[in-house]
C-alpha cells in the first residue's frame, strides 16, 4: 500500500520538485497551499507523513505543527521542509514538536531517507508498545494506545513529545537518560537537536505534571530520571 504524504507548500516549483522525486508506486502525494487548507485536510484525513513549510501565506507552520502536536493522539511524524536555515529557527521547531527538519533545496536522497527514517521510527514505536500498552509508576498511568496519562482519576494533557519522554520514564523508572537519549526518544536516530530543546521540554513536562514535577529529577552532568521523591 502507497504511504501517505501531505505536503503543505505555497511554491509551485516546490510542489512539482516533490511531486516528481517521489516515487509513484510508493507514495501517494497530496499538496496544499496554506494554512487553512491543511487544516481541513487533517481534520478529514491523517497521512502516513506530513511534509511542513514554515512560511505561507495565511500563517506560520509552526503554528500549525503546535496545533497537531498539542492533540497527542497520532503517530503521523512531521518533517519540516523549509527555506529557513538558522539554528534558533531549527530550535524551536524541533521544541515545538517536528520530528526532523530539512533545509530546502535538498536533494532527493537526503529528503526521501529522512521520511523513511520517519516511518520506521513510527512503525518500531508502534510495534513496541503492543508489549507495553498501559505503564504504571506510583499512581501514574500512561496509556499507549489512547494517548492518554493520567494521576489518581486527573488526567494529565501533554504533548507528543513530551508524552514519548513520561512512557520512556515510566517503561524504566529509576533510571537514568542522558540528553542526547531523551532526544532519540522524542526525535529518532539521526535527527537534529539540541541539548536546549531537551531542557527546555523537560521544563514545560515538569510544568503539567504539578505535583508530580518533582518525580523528574535532574541528575547533575548527566540527565534526567523519573523517581518519586519521598
Amino acid at each position: 500500500m502507497a504511504i501517505q504524504v501531505l505536503l503543505v507548500e505555497d511554491d509551485l516549483d516546490m510542489q512539482q520538485w516533490v511531486e516528481q522525486v517521489l516515487p509513484r508506486q510508493d507514495y501517494q502525494l497530496q499538496i496544499v497551499g496554506d494554512v487553512a487548507a491543511a487544516r481541513l485536510y487533517l481534520a478529514e484525513t491523517v497521512p502516513d507523513i506530513l511534509l511542513l513549510d514554515i512560511n505561507l501565506p495565511d500563517g506560520n507552520g509552526l503554528e500549525l505543527l503546535a496545533e497537531i502536536n498539542q492533540s497527542a493522539t497520532s503517530p503521523m511524524p512531521v518533517l519540516i521542509l523549509s527555506a529557513l536555515d538558522q539554528e534558533a529557527v531549527i530550535v524551536t521547531a524541533l521544541e515545538c514538536g517536528a520530528d526532523d527538519y530539512v533545509i530546502k533545496p535538498c536533494s532527493v536522497q537526503i529528503l526521501v531517507a529522512r521520511m523513511d527514517a520517519l516511518l520506521r521510527r513510527v512503525k518500531f514505536a508502534t510495534d513496541s508498545d503492543e508489549a507495553a500498552r498501559l505503564l504504571e509508576y506510583e499512581g501514574l498511568r500512561v496509556d499507549c494506545d489512547a494517548v492518554q496519562v493520567d494521576y489518581k482519576g486527573l488526567r494529565i494533557k501533554l504533548t507528543k513529545s513530551e508524552f514519548r519522554v513520561l512512557a520512556e520514564f515510566c517503561r524504566k523508572p529509576t533510571v537514568v537518560f542522558t540528553r542526547s537519549q531523551l532526544a532519540v526518544v522524542v526525535h529518532g536516530e539521526g535527527a537534529p537537536s539540541t541539548t536546549r530543546s531537551i531542557d527546555v521540554m523537560i521544563a514545560t513536562l515538569r510544568r503539567k505534571m504539578g505535583p508530580l514535577a518533582e518525580w523528574i529529577q535532574t541528575v547533575r552532568g548527566i540527565g534526567y530520571k523519573l523517581e518519586k521523591s519521598d
